[in-house]
């Protein structure tokens, strides 16, 4: 089982690239080869955000690393010669809460809250049938179910998992960006009916599996 130190660490990641992705950054996630600049070549960061400035080079960590010193330190004498660059360290923790899997009848109602919210409010409908998705994503990947996990994590990890298919990811990982947004405060947000519809919908086929 993979520990939960290990699944933390691309959860971190994935939350700050869309943090940084809503203000304009472009970012890229294990860059190497033509992805980095010369100077960055052998150095292997966690990744890269560009086309705002500075430029930023994102190294996650966990908390009490022992040597997280001689690493930041290593890395702020690399970009020391580029201004346009800076360090951007992001330290994550394991996660201690707990979540127990979820009754198939509370599921179900869930659902169908789901489906009497849609013409009402779309918009927490569209969060409801994303709580769905990761219910049902903890019942589909076991060694996650005790931890919340990043949208676009949670999404690769069905997908790698063969949960759901490359398509049904493809939406998803559209949908992801809109979900974190609205909630994380950007309440003026278009939801559209159909938006949820998709989310829901996927959420069925996921049920289906575990029926």
């Amino acid at each position: 089982m993979v520990s939960s130190v290990a699944q933390a660490e691309p959860d971190a990641l994935e939350l700050i690239a869309t943090e940084l992705e809503q203000e304009g950054y472009k970012v890229v996630r294990q860059p190497h080869g033509d992805l980095l600049p010369a100077f960055l070549h052998g150095v292997r960061p966690d990744a890269i955000a560009i086309k705002r400035k500075p430029n930023l080079l994102i190294e996650v960590l966990p908390k009490g690393q022992k040597d997280a010193v001689d690493k930041i330190n290593f890395l702020e004498r690399t970009i020391a010669e580029h201004p346009d660059w800076r360090l951007k360290v992001v330290y994550y923790k394991s996660y201690d809460q707990k979540f127990s899997p979820l009754d198939k009848n509370v599921l179900e109602k869930a659902i169908e809250r789901v489906e009497n919210l849609i013409d009402i409010d779309p918009a927490a409908s569209f969060l409801l049938a994303w709580a769905l998705i990761e219910a049902q994503a903890r019942t589909q990947l076991p060694e996650r179910q005790s931890r919340p996990m990043a949208p676009r994590s949670m999404v690769s990890a069905l997908v790698s998992e063969g949960a759901i298919s490359q398509d049904d990811g493809a939406r998803l990982f559209k949908l992801a960006d809109m979900r974190n947004q609205l909630a994380h405060g950007q309440l003026d947000l278009a939801v559209c009916e159909s938006d949820t519809r998709v989310v829901l919908d996927i959420v069925k086929e996921l049920q289906k599996c575990v029926a």
